[in-house]
């Protein structure tokens, strides 16, 4: 499979050709073609951007259980993947690693579920080894304003592509007990962190692969 980047020049040329051939026919302007044009340039660029490296990726994962997801997606995550298949939000959670360069970070808000459960036990220890976890907040419930009850409970991860050291340590907070998106985003200022070594850590997290902090 080509890379985008060897891809990019020969859809470059396809779109000028299409630009100088089927925006103007008989001197009237061909609309469908030129909205075709358009969208198709709009699509070289969104996959400039997702075939290139960032030092930050930050957002809100999508939550989709593997059993609501179509065919080609299920298809998609099991061979892209395999540890974080389960939801796409664990394999989101991967890709946007993958669209780090080294040492760049990702900002996340998922599932808090992967942090425990056996279904992600290999993804967690594998990330646990070859990542730097920087930041853990469990946020619990009650986490979005447009979202009531326990519906979901998240928690909001940093961390980056970079192996982790014997120094390296991991600062944990905890707002699961504020009921709302205000009292979590104030306790997320004012509650003492706690800095948990991330490589001491490994011998207890994994035996179940559970984050303690």
């Amino acid at each position: 499979m080509a890379a985008f980047h060897e891809l990019q020049p020969l859809l470059e040329k396809a779109l000028e050709a299409e630009k100088v051939t089927g925006y103007l026919r008989e001197g009237v302007e061909d609309t469908t073609k030129l909205e075709l044009a358009v969208t198709a340039r709009g699509l070289a660029k969104a996959a400039e951007i997702l075939a290139g490296q960032f030092t930050l990726v930050a957002t809100n994962v999508p939550y989709l259980g593997r059993g609501k997801q179509d065919e080609v997606l299920q298809d998609y995550c099991e061979r892209v993947h395999p540890e974080a298949k389960a939801d796409l939000a664990t394999s989101f959670i991967e890709r946007s690693l993958d669209f780090c360069g080294v040492n760049g970070s990702t900002a996340l808000v998922t599932p808090q579920n992967w942090l425990f459960l056996a279904t992600y036990k290999s993804m967690r220890e594998r990330s646990l080894r070859s990542k730097n976890w920087r930041t853990i907040c469990r946020l619990g419930p009650g986490a979005f304003e447009t979202i009531g009850g326990e519906v979901v409970s998240v928690a909001l991860l940093i961390i980056s592509r970079a192996q982790p050291t014997p120094a390296t340590q991991s600062l944990c907070l905890d707002a699961t007990k504020c009921g709302n998106p205000s009292d979590k985003a104030s306790a997320m200022r004012t509650i003492p962190p706690e800095l948990i070594p991330q490589v001491a850590n490994l011998p207890i997290l994994m035996p179940s692969s559970r984050w303690s902090g």
